[in-house]
């Protein structure tokens, strides 16, 4: 099970790679977000080197504006043209679900394997819905993704040696304080309809918050101005620091016990333990989420 898991997460880096070259016209709209974004961080400089290895996902998560902005050809069209396309997800009532864009090899009666999803920000009431960013394309709409787009990181996919993308591509991915106020708001957004990827989102707030070490200080004052932005942004911040702290209370709590139970999975007897996991996210919460 081990390598098909190593060999899926292979792909699905390849097929992120394929869909950074394919959309580049549309580079300044696009965010990687989702369990692939701490795998970029890995690459990135300013980021802290690690021996835990990325929680990994075979789903490519992708951030776009509610509509897209046309720049030239449209997106689904570029797409298309790498070889990619849509299998489309059954939606509610017979209406149209969202897509998932998949190696035109798969076909388009079910999902593949490893599949990059389009997901935008939930503007208004409700908890999710179906938007179409552009016709004929049709993206999850989720809250909180909007705070992902403040201030995003500019990568080239160069950066990035297991996306095999020679040329000059950029991409862009969250502020990691941001990612982590995501992963944690979305905990009572729906996420607990689905109980392992809400577990395996506490791995990933443990493996950001590690890997963002050296930047605990900058990202607290990402927040502050972050926070200035809208009243509603500051309430989900200072609701992240909460969170966080009640999460990772202790190595008995929720926090700790899950995130060292997935990376004990991938690493054996040499994960973090629970008290390890606990400490360094509620420093973490301590330099990058003060308590008002």
């Amino acid at each position: 099970m081990a390598g098909r898991m190593n060999r899926d997460f292979a792909a699905a880096l390849k097929l992120l790679g394929r869909v950074v070259v394919a959309s580049e016209p549309y580079a300044e709209q696009l965010i990687v977000i989702g369990g692939m974004a701490p795998v970029i961080y890995r690459s990135m400089t300013g980021f802290a080197t690690t021996r835990l290895p990325p929680p990994g996902t075979t789903e490519i998560d992708v951030s776009v504006p509610p509509k897209l902005v046309a720049s030239g050809r449209p997106m689904l069209e570029l797409l298309n043209g790498a070889n990619l396309v849509a299998y489309d997800t059954p939606g509610y009532r017979n209406a149209p679900g969202a897509q998932c864009f998949q190696d035109a090899s798969h076909g388009t009666e079910r999902k593949a394997p490893t599949y990059v999803e389009f997901l935008a920000p939930l503007r208004g009431r409700g908890k999710k819905e179906i938007v179409e960013i552009e016709p004929g394309m049709r993206a999850e709409a989720l809250r909180y993704l909007d705070l992902l787009a403040f201030e995003p990181i500019v990568v080239t996919a160069a950066q990035v040696p297991d996306l095999e993308v020679d040329e000059e591509r950029r991409l862009r991915v969250p502020q990691p304080a941001l990612y982590v106020a995501q992963k944690i708001l979305s905990r009572s957004s729906g996420r607990r309809m689905n109980p392992k990827k809400a577990e395996k989102d506490l791995a990933y707030v443990y493996d950001v918050a590690v890997l963002s070490q050296p930047q605990w200080t900058a990202q607290a004052a990402l927040l502050v101005r972050a926070a200035s932005q809208t009243s509603e942004w500051r309430k989900w911040i200072a609701k992240t620091g909460r969170e966080l702290r009640e999460l990772f209370a202790s190595p008995l709590a929720e926090g700790p016990i899950h995130a060292a139970r997935i990376f004990r999975d991938l690493m054996g007897s040499g994960g973090p333990s629970e008290d390890e996991v606990q400490k360094v996210v509620q420093r973490f919460a301590e330099k990058v989420f003060p308590s008002a």
